[in-house]
């Protein structure tokens, strides 16, 4: 899963990984880009105390990435299931 999020060749356009799509899709709609160092260490790092608002941001941010991961995992299953078919029409 991890080597397809990373590789650019999996996303639709092919011209930046779905993990850099994702951290654009954060950094715009999500994060302040001047964001502190104690957000940082709390978001991406060691965690902490969470205040209402952080705590939203990062439940939308885990939201975000498991539509990715379900939408890649559902492409694998439909190929999984395409080489399946092929199998059986060969037999």
């Amino acid at each position: 899963m991890w080597y397809m999020l990373k590789e650019k060749r999996f996303s639709n356009n092919q011209q930046e990984p779905l993990v850099q799509t994702i951290k654009s899709r954060w950094d715009k709609f999500e994060l302040d880009k001047d964001m502190d160092d104690a957000t940082v260490q709390l978001l991406f790092k060691n965690g902490g105390i969470y205040d209402a608002d952080n705590l939203h941001t990062r439940a939308t941010m885990l939201n975000q990435l498991q539509s990715t991961i379900r939408s890649v995992s559902q492409d694998m299953q439909s190929l999984i299931s395409s080489l399946n078919s092929m199998k059986h029409e060969k037999n």
